[in-house]
């Protein structure tokens, strides 16, 4: 990434290389991962619409940051590639199958639940077995345009984005920032998270928007209509970010099911 590749009207800002360690490999030696704002943006709905229709140009795709960290662990297109998303699905299934299972016999205490809040028995996914991955409707939105949309009424209002940073991410695919990034959380590597969302990508018509304390938010242009698409969905975030569901106010399986029905945002959450 050099200058070369900037949109001529951008607010004041620098490109940003890893700092420290990268994954215990020594220092990264592959040069900027982004561009990013020196300060807030003003009017961060129209600026990312400029940026978003620039990007075939350009190569960059914006991101809305809730703040500025250069503690990032980035990966390579070859590492998102070399995922098989079902195999990676099917191996989390496994897992959680197994600490279900382990929950029968002792009880899992749930952590940082509000004071006066009784946690329900929770049913979890209606699946005995792997189902395969969840299908979506036909794809009749511009997810771009969608993303669009999504940054102007959801994160634009949100009260953690009152003060946004914009930056822009060599990416060929939206799906790709996680890992060419490195915005890391105590979740899947970003290579994996990554392979996950170039499949939603492709089924959902998702788009990363954001970056936030604890995780990303990504805009669906083909959100599931249906209880029974809902849960299977809702089963692969569950395999790939748990903490959505129980640590973002969904307390079971079909209230976050519920939740995400016809919804044009998701927020996935690592905590």
């Amino acid at each position: 990434m050099t200058l070369r590749n900037l949109p001529a009207d951008l607010p004041p800002g620098r490109l940003l290389t890893p700092g420290g360690a990268w994954g215990g490999n020594g220092a990264w030696t592959d040069g900027p991962v982004c561009w990013v704002s020196d300060q807030p943006v003003d009017d961060l709905p129209g600026k990312w619409a400029r940026l978003q229709a620039a990007c075939e140009l350009t190569g960059l795709r914006p991101i809305a940051l809730e703040y500025v960290d250069d503690e990032l662990l980035p990966e390579r297109l070859s590492d998102i590639e070399a995922v098989d998303v079902e195999n990676y699905l099917i191996d989390s299934w496994k897992a959680y199958c197994a600490y279900r299972e382990a929950a029968r016999v002792t009880p899992v205490s749930y952590d940082e639940v509000p004071e006066g809040v009784e946690v329900p028995d929770d049913p979890g996914p209606p699946y005995s077995v792997w189902p395969g991955l969840a299908s979506a409707d036909l794809l009749h939105a511009d997810p771009d345009l969608v993303a669009c949309e999504v940054v102007a009424t959801e994160i634009f209002s949100d009260p953690g984005f009152a003060t946004p940073h914009v930056a822009l991410v060599p990416a060929p695919r939206s799906a790709d920032i996680p890992a060419l990034m490195g915005w890391y959380f105590d979740g899947p590597r970003p290579a994996a998270l990554a392979a996950v969302l170039r499949s939603w990508e492709d089924r959902f018509g998702v788009r990363v928007i954001a970056a936030c304390h604890g995780g990303w938010k990504v805009s669906v242009a083909a959100p599931p209509t249906t209880k029974e698409q809902a849960e299977h969905l809702a089963l692969e975030h569950l395999l790939v970010c748990p903490d959505a569901l129980y640590q973002v106010g969904a307390w079971t399986f079909p209230e976050y099911a519920e939740r995400i029905l016809g919804s044009r945002i998701w927020h996935l959450w690592w905590d």
